[in-house]
């Protein structure tokens, strides 16, 4: 009874990790941002300011997502003549990129490394001095299933989107022949064996 439970442990757990989602290219992007305010946001006690965005055109959407953390954090953005400090965010550069690609085990799925990335600089002005001033440069990498890339890209977004790295061509032959050369070898001892 003991070895069925275990046995019932390992297939459960496997099988959880196979249905937890992974989040979008767009989500990390998101969760990169929300980081970057919050070091700096939190640890300056502001509670009511005037957001400058600047960022190249294709970011602009962007903006949206730190207006939504401010107002969930219980910060209220107002007018520049009414806040009592003004934050400059200013959006180099975010998105992604595809490293490596490589196989889960021998017979597994082929996964790929996904670099999220975002750069630029905040700076908190309080009575025409900045207080506060820093660089944003976050790097976030994790693992993605492979053939599951294109549905965490956003097509109308082209920071979201990177070029794939193809799959590796031996491990494309080795694995099968290795499939191939145990299934002979364990034909050959079956009738080996079983004339003796």
């Amino acid at each position: 009874m003991r070895k069925i439970f275990i046995i019932l442990c390992i297939l459960s757990g496997g099988f959880y990790s196979t249905i937890v989602a992974q989040q979008s290219n767009l989500q990390k992007i998101y969760s990169s941002i929300e980081k970057s305010l919050d070091n700096s946001i939190k640890t300056n006690n502001i509670e009511n300011l005037f957001l400058n965005y600047s960022s190249p055109p294709n970011y602009k959407l962007l903006k949206n997502r730190i207006l939504l953390w401010l107002a969930e954090n219980d910060t209220v953005v107002m007018k520049k003549k009414e806040a009592d400090e003004i934050i400059n965010y200013s959006l180099d550069e975010a998105g992604v990129k595809y490293l490596d690609v490589f196989r889960d085990g021998l017979f597994g799925n082929y996964k790929v490394k996904r670099k999220i990335y975002l750069n630029g600089s905040l700076n908190i002005v309080r009575n025409n001095k900045i207080v506060s001033a820093k660089e944003i440069k976050l790097t976030e990498i994790d693992t993605v299933n492979y053939d599951k890339v294109k549905s965490l890209e956003n097509f109308s977004l082209p920071f979201t989107q990177s070029n794939l790295p193809s799959v590796p061509f031996i491990s494309g032959i080795i694995e099968p022949a290795v499939a191939i050369g145990t299934a002979v070898i364990a034909v050959y001892l079956f009738f080996k064996i079983r004339s003796k």
